[in-house]
């Protein structure tokens, strides 16, 4: 049996007007993702003489995961334009940051 739940926020944020000194568009972007998820099985454990008392048994095993991942990301660009000849920079960053957590029974 398998249970998930997953959970995601973005915002945006877009420009392409700014025709400043510096940009002339600019993208940024800020998410964050949350994942919970739950794996129950049974496992069919063998414990044969001298060992245990011989026959099986079945056990539950719960497997849990979690993970929580931020980040964000921010391009920019600009055209330079001259008498002969034009330039197009493009710049910008990202950054992420993931936790996971996976506790065992």
């Amino acid at each position: 049996m398998e249970e998930k739940e997953n959970t995601a926020y973005k915002l945006r944020y877009r420009d392409n007007y700014s025709n400043s000194a510096f940009v002339d568009t600019m993208d940024f972007n800020l998410y964050l993702n949350e994942t919970d998820q739950t794996d129950s099985f049974v496992m069919n454990h063998d414990t044969p003489p001298p060992l245990g008392m011989g026959g099986s048994r079945d056990i539950i095993k719960n497997d849990l995961f979690s993970q929580e991942t931020w980040g964000t990301s921010l391009s920019m660009s600009k055209l330079i334009e001259g008498d002969s000849n034009s330039h197009f920079l493009s710049y910008g960053f990202d950054w992420e940051s993931t936790d996971t957590e996976r506790p065992r029974e």
